[in-house]
């Protein structure tokens, strides 16, 4: 788990930093405007997708706990629904880029991408950090 959860770490990290480096350099450098309210939600919906999604244990989906199949259940509804989350949050990415920071709406476009690049990074830190688990940890820590 150690190496998965340094990467992971590194990545979610990453993550946050560019879009804080995008929100910055739109501040002083770019068109000199606001970051607006929707710009920070896919980082948010990231960030809550990837807690949710590592509050379980990959024992949890195959059933190998003391789980009857309604837990079982549940476990998977938890993690779908996580997994959603982080999907919306890409796609809450891509639409800010092509709404908002299109090469025909405005002349500098990394305040987009970099909002882009953070819910990918959160989405890949997610997943890295619950394969990384794995079943080498008895406690789920």
């Amino acid at each position: 788990m150690g190496f998965a959860s340094h990467v992971a770490g590194a990545l979610f990290a990453l993550g946050w930093w560019i879009f804080i480096d995008g929100a910055v350099w739109n501040q002083f450098i770019g068109q000199n405007q606001k970051m607006e309210g929707q710009f920070y939600v896919p980082g948010i919906l990231g960030t809550i997708s990837f807690i949710m999604t590592n509050m379980l244990n990959p024992s949890d989906l195959r059933g190998d706990s003391f789980a009857d199949e309604s837990t079982v259940t549940k476990a998977k509804v938890w993690f779908f629904t996580s997994l959603l989350i982080g999907m919306g949050s890409l796609m809450g990415g891509v639409w800010i880029l092509v709404a908002f920071f299109a090469p025909d709406k405005t002349e500098y476009a990394w305040p987009g991408v970099s909002i882009l690049l953070q819910s990918i990074f959160l989405f890949v830190s997610s997943l890295v950090f619950w394969v990384g688990r794995g079943k080498k940890d008895p406690y789920g820590l």
